[in-house]
């Protein structure tokens, strides 16, 4: 058995899975099996994976007969999994060289059964952006109170020990491609509250890839996607979260986050349509109630003015360039 097994779900990505797969295999810490599963690709994904396999016989390949999407595929290389701890790496992204032997180190040091550092943000080998996981605390409380505040919820990065994916049948939707890293970790957070260990370390390096569904705008359908999958990891915490703060937390940053869409652009009627939870909470009333009268008005006059939506856009996307974040 290996002390870690490095989960890559695989779709369409020719141009950047080999320096994926280098990433990993090159890593100072070695005792790992890398699962690399197809979720049935189009273009030479599929060979090039066969490649590695036959050169190195740490990589196992697991192909998806249909495409199932990223939250199945990822599904299928955890239950395959044997190591120790499981680490999930998107195959357009980079492992720093010391990312494993950092986590690792700090699993053994620290007993944790979730370890997670940085992730930086990289274009053409440039540095775009860090995302800080500094506000993760010591569980899964805190650690959920802190993606409800605005930390990622990327899984990647980030070591898990296999016990927390033992005997759980956490809910997994079938071509689910939008924030399905949310949907998981909020299930293993709440259901499990694992103890949480943090390094000042960057464990991973995400792609700036302007082709990829993270970075794309989205069309009608796609924006639909990602609401359910928003309001799912929102009822989950909503239903089986007892703690009042953190169900206020879980409410504003819901509500937030339809703002952010329609400053955004996207097709307001949608969004506050988009059942009768989100027709409810975007009445004015609600909105200054859950986000206070500042955000709330913000909220309100991005639902009922254009222009004030494209000036409101244009000033986040400058405060944002500032900040490295884009």
């Amino acid at each position: 058995m290996s002390k870690i097994s490095v989960l890559v779900p695989v779709y369409d990505v020719e141009p950047w899975l080999c320096e994926c797969l280098d990433s990993i295999l090159s890593q100072s810490f070695n005792d790992i099996e890398v699962i690399c599963v197809d979720d049935a690709s189009h273009d030479a994904s599929l060979q090039i994976l066969r490649r590695y396999a036959e050169a190195d016989s740490r990589v196992r390949i697991l192909i998806n007969n249909e495409n199932l999407g990223l939250m199945m595929t990822r599904r299928r290389g955890y239950e395959a999994a044997t190591g120790e701890y499981l680490l999930f790496c998107d195959s357009d992204d980079i492992l720093p060289a010391n990312a494993l032997k950092v986590l690792y180190g700090a699993a053994m040091g620290s007993s944790a059964s979730v370890v997670t550092g940085d992730l930086s943000l990289f274009s053409r080998k440039e540095i775009k952006g860090k995302r800080l996981r500094d506000k993760v605390g010591t569980g899964g409380e805190s650690y959920l109170k802190a993606i409800l505040s605005g930390t990622t919820c990327s899984l990647c990065g980030t070591l898990f020990h296999r016990s927390l994916f033992d005997s759980e049948d956490y809910e997994t939707l079938i071509h689910c491609n939008h924030s399905e890293d949310r949907i998981l970790l909020s299930q293993l957070l709440v259901r499990r509250n694992p103890s949480v260990h943090y390094v000042p370390f960057t464990t991973y390096l995400y792609r700036i890839n302007e082709s990829s569904l993270s970075r794309r705008r989205m069309s009608d359908a796609a924006l639909c996607a990602q609401l359910s999958s928003i309001y799912l990891s929102y009822g989950y915490v909503n239903t089986h979260v007892n703690d009042a703060k953190l169900l206020r937390s879980n409410k504003r940053f819901f509500v937030r986050t339809l703002g952010y869409y329609m400053e955004c652009g996207y097709d307001v009627e949608l969004i506050s349509g988009f059942n009768s939870d989100t027709a409810r909470m975007t009445h004015f009333v609600e909105l200054v109630r859950i986000l206070g009268i500042r955000l709330g008005l913000h909220t309100y006059m991005c639902m009922k003015s254009e222009a004030y939506r494209a000036i409101a856009h244009s000033c986040r996307c400058v405060i944002r360039r500032f900040q490295g974040k884009d």
